[in-house]
C-alpha cells in the first residue's frame, strides 16, 4: 500500500504540469464554480498547507488513516466526514469512528439522535468492516449512558477526550435542514474528444447536483471531480485515458488550492488575507471505491450488512408479527433514560434575545419565560459549580418560524459563546414542544408560548405592560392549553375552538371585554391548582374556574360563546394514560417502541403508529410508509388489543391518515397545531377499522384478477392472495414448499405464472 500511495503522489504532481495545456481554463473554471475561494469552508481546525502538500494529499483508507463520520438528517440521512476530535461530536447526531490503528469501528450514539440516524450508523459501520477493512475489523457499539469516561472501548481515546464536557446538538443545521443541502457542490465530467487520440482535448461537462446524483452517471471511459462539503473526490475509470485522469487530478489541486484575493473587493475573505486549502483529496479507481464515496450515491447497489437475513414472511391473516418482535416487553416496566440536569434551575437568566431582522435583540425581564410561535430565541443562563461559574446558550425555535431566523439563532449563539470569557459554556438547541426539564428550570418552572410574532416595540423599554396585553386585543378570545411536566407547567396557545378541548388537560379561555375561564378536563387532576397559579402569575387576569360536564355550561350559553358552534371534542372517561408506539420496519424486521412524553413532532410521515386513548385504539399510517409497514401495524394493533382485553375491541380500532385525525387522537396531543384545513376532524364513525382492514388482508383473489395489480395487493408477495387449491394448480406445490425455494427459484415460478 505504501508503493502504491507514492506512485499516485507521483501522477498527481506530474499530472498538474502535463494537463495544464490539454485543460487551458479548467483551474478558473473550477475555481468559478466555488466561488472563487472560502464557499468549501473548513469543518475542522486545519494546519494551513502550501501547494505541494495539497498536492499530496491524497488518501488511502487501505493504509492508516482514521475517519471520524458524523451521520445526520431523518429522510434523506446523510454521512459526511468530520475533523478526529471529540469536539466534532453533539448529542444531536450519531458517529461512526473508523480507527484503522486498532482495526476497531466504533459506533456512538448521541442522546437525541433519531432512529434514522441511528440505523444508518450501524449499517455504515458494518459496511466499513467488511468492505473497507476486509472483515479484520470489529464493530463497537459506545454506550452514551454513564459517561464518556466510563467507556472502555477506547474510543474516547483515540478522540482525544480528556474529561472536559461534551458539545450539545449546536453546528445550526437541523435534521431537515440537512435532508434538503445537496450531497455536492460541484460535479464534473471529464472525457475525451471524439478522436481517440492522445493529443486529443478534454472536454469538461458540468452535471447538475440540485438533486440526487446517481451511480449511472459514472462511466467508465471518463473521469469524475465531485466537490462535496468534507471532501474532494477524482474517480477514474477502467478505460479513462491519461490526459482525462490528469486532467481531473489538476481540477482537484485547484478546488482545494484557493485564489488569492486580488483586491479590497475580493469575494470570500472578509479580513483580506488568503484562505488555506480546506479539502483533502481522495483518489479512487473504478471498482475500489470506499464505502463513505458509495454514500454520495443514491443508487449505489449495497445491500445493508446490519439488516438480518430475509425470512419466512408469515401469513398477515393470522395476525402475528414478525418472530422478532416480542409485544410482552411493551408491558415491562422501562427507567425513563435521563436528562441533561447541570443544576437544579437556580442560577440567573442574564439576558433572552429574540431574533429581529438577523439580529438579536434583548426582551423586557418580566417577559422571560414568555415565546412566540413564529420567532426564535436566544437565551443565556449563568450558574455556580463549587466557585467555578458555567453557562449554558441556549437557541429556543418556534414552530413556525422562518428558516433564515432558525438559522441566524445558531450564529446568535456562537456569538454569544464567543464573548463569554469566564468559566465553560455549553450551547443546546430547543425546539417548540419539545423543551427539556433544565429550560423549564431555568424561567421557574413555566413556559408560555404565544402565536405569531410579539407585539409592540422591539426593544426593552424599562417597564411597562407585557406586549401579551397589547397583541391578545388584536384578536378578542384566546385559549392556552396547560399541561404538566416534571420540571413545571407549560402553556401553549391553540385554536379557539370547541375541538381543540380535551380531557386529558385544563384551558385558559381569554376574553377581551370579559373575565378568563379556566376550563379543567375530567383527567386533569391536580392539575387545576397548578393552572390557576399559572393564570395568575403570567396572565395576570381574574378568572372563573369551570369543570368538564359542569351544569354552567349548559344553562349558560354565552360563557361559552366565544369558541364557536358546540362540536365534539376529546372527552374520556376512562383514567388511562395515552400510550403511543412508533411501528417501522427499517431494520428489515418489525419493531415497536413506545415514544415517551410523546408531541405532534414526533410523528413521522415514513413510519406507522399506534395510539391508545382510553377505550379506543389508532392505527396512524404515514403517507411514506410501506405497505408492508401499514399491514404489520394493523397486524400489531391486533395482537395489542387482545392483549390488554376489555374495555379496547377491535371494533373501537381506527386506521387515520395524516391530516384527517379525528378529534380523539388530537386530544391526546398537548397543543395540537392542524395544518391546512383545521376543521376537517372527521367522526369515528367514518373511519375504517381495524377489524375491517384485517378482513380486508385475508381477502383472496384468483389468478386473473392478480394479474390485474389490485390495488390492495401487495405485489412482492402476490402469490400470498390466491387459496390454496389455486397455489397448488398455479405452482405445482403447496404454500410451505413453496416457501422453503431458494429466492431464485420462487422468482422463476412467479413469472412463468405472471405473477412477478
Amino acid at each position: 500500500s505504501q508503493r502504491q500511495l507514492a506512485d499516485t503522489k507521483a501522477k498527481l504532481a506530474a499530472g498538474a504540469g502535463r494537463a495544464a495545456a490539454a485543460r487551458g481554463h479548467s483551474q478558473a473554471y473550477v475555481a468559478s464554480q466555488l466561488g472563487g475561494y472560502g464557499v468549501l469552508a473548513s469543518v475542522g481546525a486545519a494546519p494551513p498547507r502550501t501547494p505541494a502538500e495539497s498536492a499530496q494529499t491524497v488518501s488511502d483508507r487501505a493504509a492508516s488513516q482514521s475517519t471520524l463520520i458524523q451521520i445526520k438528517g431523518r429522510r434523506r440521512v446523510k454521512a459526511r466526514r468530520v475533523p478526529l476530535t471529540w469536539q466534532s461530536l453533539n448529542d444531536g447526531d450519531s458517529f461512526v469512528l473508523d480507527d484503522a490503528a486498532a482495526l476497531r469501528v466504533y459506533v456512538w450514539h448521541g442522546a437525541h439522535a433519531n432512529r434514522m440516524e441511528a440505523a444508518k450508523a450501524v449499517d455504515l459501520a458494518s459496511r466499513i468492516r467488511f468492505k473497507d477493512r476486509n472483515g479484520r475489523a470489529v464493530v463497537v457499539t459506545v454506550e452514551s449512558f454513564g459517561g464518556p469516561g466510563d467507556d472502555g472501548s477506547g474510543f474516547w481515546q483515540a478522540l482525544g477526550y480528556a474529561g472536559q464536557p461534551l458539545p450539545t446538538e449546536h453546528d445550526g443545521r437541523s435534521d431537515e435542514q440537512a435532508d434538503a443541502e445537496p450531497v455536492a457542490q460541484l460535479f464534473v465530467e471529464f472525457s475525451s474528444g471524439s478522436e481517440p487520440t492522445a493529443s486529443a482535448s478534454v472536454v469538461e461537462r458540468q452535471l447538475p447536483v440540485d438533486k440526487a446524483i446517481k451511480r449511472s452517471d459514472l462511466h467508465s471511459s471518463c473521469s469524475y471531480l465531485l466537490c462535496c462539503p468534507d471532501l474532494v473526490y477524482t474517480w477514474h475509470g477502467a478505460k479513462a485515458q491519461k490526459s482525462v485522469r490528469s486532467a481531473a487530478d489538476s481540477a482537484a489541486l485547484a478546488a482545494i488550492q484557493p485564489q488569492q484575493p486580488t483586491g479590497k473587493g475580493s469575494k470570500g475573505s472578509r479580513t483580506g488575507k488568503p484562505q488555506q486549502p480546506v479539502r483533502d483529496i481522495e483518489r479512487l479507481i473504478e471498482a475500489a471505491e470506499p464505502v463513505l464515496f458509495q454514500e454520495r450515491f443514491a443508487d449505489w447497489a449495497a445491500l445493508p450488512i446490519a439488516v438480518a437475513p430475509p425470512t419466512r414472511a408469515p401469513t398477515l391473516s393470522s395476525r402475528k408479527l414478525l418472530p422478532e418482535f416480542d409485544i410482552e416487553s411493551l408491558f415491562r416496566e422501562t427507567q425513563r433514560p435521563p436528562e441533561w440536569l447541570p443544576d437544579s434551575g437556580d442560577g440567573t437568566v442574564q439576558t433572552v434575545w429574540r431574533i429581529v431582522d438577523a439580529e438579536k435583540v434583548p426582551i423586557a425581564k418580566d417577559e422571560y419565560g414568555q415565546f412566540y410561535s413564529a420567532e426564535s430565541y436566544v437565551v443565556l443562563y449563568r450558574y455556580s459549580v463549587g466557585r467555578r461559574t458555567e453557562h449554558v446558550v441556549y437557541f429556543w425555535q418556534g414552530r413556525d418560524s422562518s428558516v433564515n431566523e432558525k438559522g441566524t439563532s445558531a450564529y446568535q449563539t456562537v456569538s454569544v459563546t464567543d464573548s463569554i470569557s469566564d468559566g465553560n459554556t455549553t450551547q443546546k438547541r430547543v425546539v417548540q414542544g419539545k423543551e427539556p426539564q433544565h429550560f423549564l428550570l431555568i424561567f421557574g418552572g413555566a413556559l408560555v408560548v404565544h402565536r405569531g410574532k410579539r407585539g409592540g416595540g422591539s426593544e426593552v423599554d424599562g417597564g411597562g405592560s407585557s406586549p401579551l396585553f397589547d397583541t391578545a386585543l388584536t384578536r378578542p378570545n384566546r385559549l392556552y392549553v396547560i399541561s404538566r411536566t416534571p420540571a413545571g407547567l407549560r402553556a401553549i396557545e391553540v385554536d379557539c375552538a370547541w375541538r381543540a378541548l380535551s380531557s386529558y388537560f385544563c384551558f385558559l379561555l381569554l376574553r377581551q371585554s370579559e373575565s378568563a375561564v379556566l376550563w379543567c378536563g375530567n383527567l386533569c387532576g391536580d392539575l387545576a391548582c397548578a393552572a390557576a397559579n399559572l393564570a395568575t402569575q403570567m396572565f395576570r387576569q381574574s378568572f372563573d374556574i369551570v369543570s368538564e360536564g359542569d351544569i354552567r355550561l349548559e344553562e349558560n350559553s354565552d360563557l361559552w360563546r366565544s369558541l364557536g358552534d358546540r362540536t365534539n371534542y376529546c372527552s374520556v372517561l376512562a383514567e388511562q394514560r395515552p400510550r403511543l408506539f412508533k411501528c417501522s420496519m427499517a431494520t428489515g424486521a418489525f419493531n415497536c417502541d413506545e415514544i415517551l412524553d410523546f408531541a405532534q413532532d414526533d410523528l413521522a410521515d415514513d413510519d406507522c403508529f399506534v395510539l391508545t386513548a382510553g377505550d379506543n385504539v389508532f392505527c396512524w399510517q404515514g403517507s411514506l410508509s410501506t405497505v408492508n409497514e401499514q399491514k404489520q401495524t394493523i397486524a400489531f394493533c391486533a395482537q395489542y388489543v387482545d392483549r390488554c382485553g376489555p374495555p379496547l375491541s377491535l371494533s373501537k380500532a381506527y386506521v387515520v391518515c395524516p391530516g384527517k385525525e379525528p378529534v380523539e387522537w388530537r386530544g391526546c396531543f398537548f397543543g395540537w397545531h392542524a395544518a391546512g384545513n383545521a376543521t376537517d376532524c372527521p367522526s369515528l364513525d367514518s373511519l375504517t377499522t381495524v377489524d375491517a382492514a384485517l378482513n380486508a388482508q385475508r381477502r383472496t383473489f384468483s389468478v386473473a384478477d392478480l394479474r390485474a395489480r389490485p390495488a390492495t395487493v401487495e405485489w412482492a408477495r402476490a402469490e400470498t392472495y390466491l387459496e390454496d387449491a389455486d397455489f397448488h394448480t398455479t405452482f405445482g406445490m403447496t404454500k410451505d414448499a413453496f416457501a422453503s425455494l431458494n429466492p431464485w427459484a420462487k422468482e422463476k415460478l412467479k413469472k412463468k405464472a405472471g405473477l412477478f
